[in-house]
């Protein structure tokens, strides 16, 4: 997507980045690759200074920095 300019994705020094909104934010994502999502998601839900997050505010933390296809899905299987 990000070499025929679809989409809000770009490629900048080898990595993949998607423009998005969050509550109402402009915030740039990194791209997640299938191997790195469990820690992101370890870090977003299991952090001893956030305790338990609910599936909304989990899938949200992790949208403020980064991003990947099915995100929703995963956040719930998680």
């Amino acid at each position: 997507m990000a070499k025929v300019n679809k989409g809000n994705y770009v490629v900048d020094h080898g990595r993949l980045f998607n423009h998005d909104q969050v509550e109402n934010q402009k915030v740039c994502q990194l791209g997640v690759p299938g191997y790195k999502r469990n820690a992101v998601l370890q870090l977003a839900h299991d952090s001893v200074f956030e305790g338990h997050l609910a599936e909304r505010k989990t899938r949200e933390r992790i949208r403020l920095s980064f991003h990947w296809r099915k995100l929703r899905q995963s956040v719930k299987q998680y």
